[in-house]
């Protein structure tokens, strides 16, 4: 069992790691949408993400969280977390793995479908409208691990009910308000790029 001491230090350690893993995510994203030239790239492209993060998912849902696997110290903090949560736990990762599955058919359905002749404008133009939602999601990425740490950490048996359907109704709100701001930007700097 965690000592609170304990529990802070690990807590602490996981949001520098979190950052430290979407940041380089992030920069590996850019990169390849530098070089993307089509709506049918981009498309394929987060089609390969998302099947990444399936593939990921599927792996940490065996083996333990991502980053448990790759710092092996933090694995009290997930054992802990895991036994809290209980049967919440699982349903959590369940709809995780049932939402990327969704994304992942949908984004390669996409690339499919799509002519190859919707050019778009690559290199920095790109920039504009990605690294703002980048940060935004960083933003978003912490609050909400902000509240998740919090309730788990803060709350009994009773009061973590029903937690797993909850967070999927938070998720989906912030999805389409993340959706509604992405394609907001993409306009923005459609038009701010066409008036140059």
């Amino acid at each position: 069992m965690l000592t609170g001491q304990e529990l802070k230090k690990l807590r602490n350690k996981q949001i520098v790691i979190q950052n430290i893993l979407y940041v380089l995510g992030v920069i590996l994203v850019t990169l390849c949408l530098m070089k993307v030239n089509s709506f049918k790239e981009f498309s394929l492209m987060a089609g390969v993400i998302c099947l990444i993060s399936l593939i990921m998912s599927l792996i940490t849902r065996k083996r333990g969280e991502i980053i448990e696997i790759i710092v092996p110290a933090m694995k009290p903090l997930f054992e802990y977390e895991r036994e809290k949560l209980g049967i919440e736990y699982k349903k959590l990762k369940t709809r995780q793995i049932v939402c990327l599955v969704i994304l992942t058919v949908m984004m390669f359905f996409e690339g499919v479908i799509i002519p190859n002749n919707g050019v778009i404008v690559h290199g920095k133009p790109v920039l504009y409208y990605w690294l703002p939602m980048s940060l935004l999601m960083f933003v978003v990425l912490n609050i909400s691990a902000y509240f998740h740490i919090k309730k788990v950490d803060k709350s009994n048996l009773a009061e973590l009910k029903g937690y797993a359907d909850r967070t999927m109704l938070y998720g989906v709100i912030a999805g389409i308000v993340l959706g509604g701001l992405t394609m907001m930007s993409i306009i923005v700097a459609v038009i701010f790029m066409q008036a140059q």
